[in-house]
C-alpha cells in the first residue's frame, strides 16, 4: 500500500506549485559551454571564452544576486552561456507529475503569464522540443517569464536575452537549461546606457545609468546555428522594438 506522501504530488495545488517554483535553484553548475560573442557590421561570431574570463563573469553574477549595487566591471566581452548538461541536472529543474496542471491553474489569469499560456493553447497544444527566444524575461522566474512553461513542461530549449545586470544575474541561476546572454537587441552592435531594473529598464543618459551592448538578433542566431524559432516573446521598453523589427535580416536569419 502506498504511503500518502508518496503520491501527494499528484494533487499539487496552485499555491504549492508557486511556492516550489519560487525556491532558489541549487546545482553543481549553472552553465555548460561558455562562448565569447563578438559582433561587427553584418557579422557575429562565437569563440571559446577563456577560463579566467568565465570565472570573473560568474563571480560578478553571484555578487549581483546578493546585493543591489552594480559591480564596476562591465560585462564585456559578451558571454553566451549554454545550457547545463543532462548529467548535472538538479531535481529542481525537473517538474513533478501533475505540476504543469497546477502551474496552469496558478497562472492562467496572471497579468504577465496569461498571454504565454494562451499562445500555448492556440498554437502549440501538443508540441514538444521546440525552440524559443525570450527578450525581457526579467529574472527568469515562473511569474515573469513567458518561456518558463515551455522549457519546464514541454522540454523546449531557447535563448534568453536580458539587459538588466540584476535581472540577468538571477536569470543565469534560475534558468540553467536555456542559452543566456546579457545584452539588448539593436539594429547594429553598439553600446548604450540604460537605467532601471525590475520590469522597466530603458535607454537613458545619466549618473545612474549602466552600459549595455546591443546585438542584432539575426546575426546572433546564425552564429549559434539556430535553424528554427518556434516562439519569440518580446517584452521590452518602447525604445527597443523599432531597432529590433527594422533589422533587414531578422526574418531571414534561419532556414
Amino acid at each position: 500500500m502506498l504511503r500518502r506522501d508518496a503520491h501527494a504530488h499528484l494533487n499539487l495545488s496552485s499555491v504549492d506549485c508557486k511556492a516550489r517554483l519560487r525556491r532558489n535553484l541549487t546545482t553543481s553548475g549553472y552553465a555548460g559551454r561558455v562562448q565569447a560573442l563578438s559582433c561587427s557590421s553584418g557579422w557575429c561570431g562565437l569563440t571559446a571564452a577563456p577560463q579566467e574570463t568565465v570565472r570573473e563573469a560568474e563571480k560578478r553574477l553571484r555578487q549581483h544576486t546578493l546585493q543591489r549595487r552594480l559591480i564596476k566591471s562591465d560585462p564585456y566581452p559578451l558571454l553566451l552561456f549554454a545550457p547545463i548538461e543532462a548529467s548535472i541536472k538538479n531535481p529542481g529543474t525537473e517538474p513533478l507529475p501533475g505540476e504543469s496542471i497546477a502551474f496552469k491553474s496558478a497562472y492562467q489569469h496572471h497579468y504577465f503569464m496569461a498571454d504565454g499560456l494562451y499562445i500555448h493553447r492556440q498554437f502549440f497544444p501538443a508540441k514538444r522540443d521546440g525552440f524559443f527566444i525570450e527578450v525581457g524575461g526579467l529574472d527568469g522566474a515562473a511569474d515573469g517569464s513567458n518561456s518558463f512553461f515551455y522549457e519546464r513542461y514541454l522540454n523546449w530549449r531557447g535563448l534568453m536575452i536580458e539587459a538588466s545586470p540584476f535581472n540577468f544575474a538571477n536569470l543565469f541561476m534560475r534558468r540553467p537549461l536555456a542559452y543566456r546572454l546579457e545584452a539588448a537587441l539593436g539594429a547594429q552592435p553598439q553600446t548604450l546606457r540604460f537605467a532601471g531594473h525590475g520590469c522597466c529598464g530603458k535607454v537613458v543618459n545619466g549618473d545612474d545609468s549602466y552600459r549595455v551592448q546591443t546585438v542584432p538578433i539575426g546575426q546572433v542566431l546564425r552564429a549559434m546555428a539556430v535553424q528554427r524559432v518556434d516562439f519569440w516573446s518580446l517584452d521590452v521598453s518602447r525604445a527597443s522594438p523599432t531597432a529590433v523589427l527594422t533589422q533587414p535580416d531578422l526574418l531571414h536569419s534561419t532556414h
